[in-house]
C-alpha cells in the first residue's frame, strides 16, 4: 500500500545534480553533468531544500506548523 502522505517536489530552475552539495565545490562539473546551467544560484537551491526539509520534519515529526510544496512547483 502507498502511504497516505507522499510528496514529490520539483524546484523550479534546478537540475538533478544541482540539488547536491557538488554544486558548491565544483559548479563546472555540476553544469557538465546536468547538461546545462541551473537558473537558480547554488545558495537559492540549497536554501530551498533546507527550508523544505525543516518544514517537513517540524510538521510530521514535531507536529508543528504546516508542510507545503506549493512555492516550489
Amino acid at each position: 500500500d502507498t502511504p497516505k502522505d507522499v510528496f514529490n517536489v520539483h524546484i523550479k530552475g534546478s537540475r538533478h545534480i544541482g540539488l547536491t552539495d557538488l554544486s558548491l565545490s565544483s559548479p563546472y562539473i555540476t553544469r557538465m553533468l546536468d547538461g546545462q546551467k541551473s537558473s537558480l544560484t547554488v545558495e537559492e537551491c540549497l536554501k530551498t531544500i533546507n527550508k523544505l526539509t525543516l518544514d517537513f520534519f517540524n510538521c510530521y515529526l514535531k507536529g508543528e506548523g504546516r508542510f507545503s510544496t506549493e512555492e516550489t512547483d
